[in-house]
């Protein structure tokens, strides 16, 4: 398997940070809800604790992404999609980059102005970047939770068109970004 991106298919880096990061995200949503809804209890903190590390390594790794494919080639879409497709496709993409790179970004903002001490997997310290503040609090509080609403469909978006080209369109677009397929052919 190659490292680097190719005209036929993403390259193993590539795979690798997309599930990665996609992986991090399913575990974020559980964990930041089940964090919400529990009562006050050092299993709650516990909870916070680890979506908030959680969330720092989704940024580190999306970040990563971002300089890894600013240096590599997507391999190109099909030549027999609509021409609104890769358009939209294109825009899909770099609205999720904005919003995975938002909701830690947020969150790191409401834990500044919270004025919580922060240690990322109670090692790091993570500085503040807002000063403390109640209102600049809940103002983040709303930007975090409007990113999350946004992401979600976004992704399901995403999910979605994945799922129309492997199942429906059977160009094999889907299979270019599967971990264990070896040959991403059309079908």
């Amino acid at each position: 398997m190659p490292l680097r991106d190719t005209p036929r298919r993403w390259g193993s880096l590539t795979r690798l940070l997309h599930w990665s990061v996609a992986a991090l995200i399913l575990t974020l949503i559980a964990l930041g809800w089940l964090a919400h809804l529990a009562p006050l209890s050092p299993a709650k903190i516990t909870l916070f604790y680890w979506h908030k590390s959680l969330g720092m390594l989704a940024l580190a790794l999306v970040l990563i992404r971002l300089g890894w494919r600013a240096g590599n080639r997507a391999p190109p879409l099909p030549s027999d999609l609509p021409a609104w497709e890769p358009l939209v496709a294109r825009a899909t993409h770099v609205f999720l980059y904005v919003l995975i790179v938002l909701m830690p970004v947020s969150g790191w903002l409401i834990n500044s102005a919270a004025g919580i001490p922060f240690k990322i997997f109670w090692v790091l310290p993570l500085p503040a970047i807002a000063p403390v503040s109640e209102t600049l609090e809940h103002a983040f509080e709303l930007v975090h939770l409007a990113t999350f609403w946004a992401l979600a469909v976004v992704l399901l978006g995403h999910v979605a068109a994945a799922l129309r080209h492997h199942f429906l369109l059977r160009n094999g677009i889907l299979l270019r970004m599967l971990p264990f397929v070896r040959n991403p052919e059309r079908r």
